[in-house]
């Protein structure tokens, strides 16, 4: 059996197996890929990651997180909440031995999976704003923390997407649920929702909108391309 991979773009690959044609998503090929190369040879492709690109002394990572059911802690409380697709993206100053050193990170709900041509809206818990110096407010969190301050490689910045929902989060940097619901009640409607399936309107109706050009600017790195 012969494979030919092209990569057509940032998020997307054509398979080509004996003869027949596939249009793959890249976060699946990244999958294909780690499980046929050993992490010796190959430790660039951690699950999730659909985008990855340099542009001088940075580097651009998008990873990707399906639908989600999970629970979040909100002071001494903990809620259940089923969450729509999720992107985190972080600005990437490369350093030796493939280890990078986390410049800024944000995350965004979506759509649809690609990024370039879906609506994204703003991830809707507190402790996180395109407008706070490191994006992300970790608190107690040391995993995370240890995470900013020292170096990390590819296959680390997923953790930061699972520290999130293990960490306790506060009201600081606020809410970014319509309606101007907070707490236990914008948890409830993300759980109802979830139940009842999100669709492209639901989302719409529910979160607060943002655009790939407006994460760009706040992470210092053109995602748009």
């Amino acid at each position: 059996m012969i494979a030919q991979i092209e990569i057509s773009n940032n998020l997307s690959a054509k398979l080509r197996v004996d003869g027949q044609e596939k249009s793959v998503p890249m976060v699946e090929l990244t999958n294909i890929l780690s499980n046929m190369i050993t992490e010796d040879e190959s430790p660039w492709l951690p699950n999730n990651l659909i985008y990855l690109r340099r542009d001088g002394g940075n580097v651009g990572a998008v990873y990707f997180f399906p639908e989600t059911k999970t629970s979040y802690r909100y002071y001494d409380n903990s809620y259940d909440v089923i969450l729509p697709p999720a992107l985190f993206f972080f600005t990437l100053t490369a350093l030796k031995n493939d280890k990078f050193k986390i410049v800024k990170m944000a995350a965004a709900l979506t759509d649809s999976y690609n990024m370039q041509s879906s609506r994204l809206y703003q991830f809707p818990f507190p402790n996180n704003s395109l407008g706070y110096g490191p994006g992300f407010c970790w608190g107690s969190d040391r995993i995370a923390k240890d995470m900013y301050d020292k170096q990390c490689t590819l296959e680390q910045l997923p953790i930061l997407y699972q520290r999130f929902f293990a960490a306790q989060g506060n009201g600081d940097l606020g809410w970014k649920v319509q309606g101007s619901l907070e707490g236990k009640e914008a948890c409830a409607k993300m759980l109802k929702l979830g139940k009842e399936g999100w669709t492209k309107q639901k989302v719409e109706e529910t979160f607060c909108s943002v655009s790939l050009k407006k994460i760009s600017e706040a992470l210092y790195f053109d995602f748009t391309r």
